[in-house]
C-alpha cells in the first residue's frame, strides 16, 4: 500500500525491516521509523552493542521508552530497564544512556530536541532539533549507500 493511500485511511505501516541502521555513537546505531516534521516528534528504534554509552543528555520535551531486547539504564552498573520495561523520561533530566552486557534494543519517542554536555563541566556543547536528527539520519543512509526509508508523514 502506498503512503498516500495509508494517510488517506489516517494509519501509516512501516515495515521496520525495510528500514536501515545507522552507527550514531560508537557502538549505538538507530533507526527511524517515522517523524512528523510539523508536529516535532519522531519515533526511533535504537540497538546498542554491550557496554555501549551515549553522551551526557537532556531533552527538551518528555521522551517516551520501551524495551525490548536486552538491558540498558541511566545508571552504570544497574541494568534494570529489560524487555517489556516502559521508560519516561521528563523533559530537562540530564542524563545518559548505558547498554547492559547484551545487545539491547529500545523504541523511543522524541518529541523536541536534545541538547548534550560536557561531562564534566556541564557545558551545553551541542544540540539537535527533530529536524536536524532526521537530516543527520538521511546523510548516514546516504553515506553507507542505503536506501532512504520514507518515514516521514504529512
Amino acid at each position: 500500500m502506498d503512503i498516500d493511500k495509508m494517510l488517506k485511511l489516517g494509519t501509516l505501516h512501516i515495515d521496520a525491516e525495510d528500514v536501515p541502521w545507522v552507527e550514531v555513537l560508537p557502538g549505538i546505531s538507530f533507526r527511524i521509523l517515522h517523524s512528523r516534521l510539523e508536529d516535532d516528534f519522531y519515533v526511533t528504534e535504537q540497538m546498542s552493542k554491550p557496554g555501549a554509552v551515549s553522551g551526557l543528555h537532556r531533552h527538551f520535551k518528555p521522551v517516551f521508552a520501551w524495551t525490548t531486547q536486552g538491558t540498558w539504564s541511566h545508571e552504570f552498573g544497574d541494568y534494570y530497564y529489560k524487555p517489556g520495561t516502559y521508560v519516561y523520561e521528563t523533559e530537562n533530566v540530564e542524563h545518559r544512556f548505558f547498554g547492559g552486557p547484551d545487545i539491547a534494543k529500545v523504541f523511543f519517542v522524541v518529541h523536541g530536541g536534545v541538547e548534550f554536555m560536557d561531562l564534566d563541566t556541564k557545558q551545553v556543547t551541542g544540540s539537535f532539533t527533530t529536524q536536524d536528527v532526521v537530516t543527520q539520519y538521511f546523510q548516514k543512509c546516504e553515506e553507507a549507500g542505503l536506501k532512504r526509508p520514507n518515514v516521514l508523514t504529512r
